[in-house]
């Protein structure tokens, strides 16, 4: 089994992923963009970030909506040209449909030796509480789910499987019904989580330009 299909039986549901690895090169990667280091190191419940819950759900109430229209018809606008100047990416790969909804992936490096990935799960209408109701039934009790935030939107640190700071996963809730998913597999001495976290923020900043 390769790698990639590997990462995929992994991930199940959550079926985004970001491979990342060392770049000897001088461009910027998704490990050493300005957000600040987070590593969450155990699972948790957590507390939600402010903001309520909207009725009936079990995640944090979406409280300004993004319209992502554009982006989950072409998921691969979800980095801005220069974002992927930024990232050093060299190659793009998708767009795709795959088991969650709309999906990109890019290739970064000057030998595409880091992957990146991120999926809208648009097959379904339950956003982010579908990771808060998983969590809370206990389907991953040797994985994690910490409660964060991106660029002031609801979002959890999550996985089936405890890997990090190798392997990191988060997932962001853009709107009530609707989250995307990034997942980062590093194969060095970097920070996974960093690395997921630089890229979410990345994508929820295209969307909002793009409103």
């Amino acid at each position: 089994m390769t790698r990639k299909a590997a990462l995929v039986g992994l991930l199940g549901t959550l079926t985004v992923s970001v491979l990342c690895s060392c770049s000897n090169g001088s461009a910027t990667n998704p490990f050493d963009s300005g957000v600040p280091k987070s590593s969450p190191s155990s699972t948790s419940t957590g507390s939600a970030p402010a903001g309520g819950r909207t009725p009936g759900s079990s995640a944090p109430r979406v409280t300004t909506p993004l319209n992502t229209g554009k982006f989950t018809d072409k998921p691969c606008d979800s980095l801005s040209e220069s974002q992927l100047q930024k990232f050093s990416v060299t190659k793009r790969n998708g767009p795709r449909t795959d088991g969650d909804g709309a999906s990109c992936s890019w290739s970064f490096g000057a030998n595409g030796e880091t992957y990146a990935g991120l999926t809208y799960a648009t097959i379904r209408n339950d956003g982010l509480s579908r990771i808060y109701d998983q969590h809370q039934a206990n389907m991953w009790p040797d994985g994690y789910f910490e409660p964060t935030e991106i660029a002031d939107y609801p979002a959890a640190f999550n996985s089936p499987k405890n890997e990090r700071p190798k392997n990191c996963g988060i997932s962001v809730g853009v709107t009530d019904e609707l989250m995307f998913t990034v997942f980062a597999i590093e194969a060095h001495n970097q920070d996974a989580c960093k690395a997921a976290k630089n890229l979410a923020n990345a994508v929820v900043e295209t969307i909002k330009a793009g409103q």
